[in-house]
């Protein structure tokens, strides 16, 4: 963790490893996901790259990232 530079939201290591789904629905049975994963092409590792599928498929390179603010 932290082996890069935060990003603009102060959050580190935000790329790579697994599609990650995401909070907003697109639809009420499907999910958002970005990012890309190990076994993708490099194209589709950017942030801004997303996809969508249904809510409860299941693959070894999807995941979620836990997140939690901290304070000082």
């Amino acid at each position: 963790v932290a082996r890069k530079l935060a990003n603009g939201y102060g959050l580190y290591d935000m790329s790579g490893n697994v599609w990650e789904w995401c909070w907003d629905a697109y639809s009420s049975t499907r999910r958002y996901h970005m990012g890309g994963a190990y076994c993708n092409d490099y194209g589709y590792a950017k942030l801004s790259y997303t996809g969508y599928n249904y809510a409860d498929d299941r693959y070894r390179s999807w995941g979620f990232r836990v997140a939690r603010s901290v304070t000082e």
